[in-house]
């Protein structure tokens, strides 16, 4: 993610969505 900010260009946008109630490490995983 950093590699991909510091290749922007100086007029350049980046959106990021993303879902907060998602996560990979619940109480159930496993």
């Amino acid at each position: 993610m950093k590699m991909l900010l510091t290749r922007l260009g100086d007029d350049s946008r980046m959106v990021v969505t993303g879902d907060l109630n998602q996560s990979d490490r619940s109480n159930n995983n496993g």
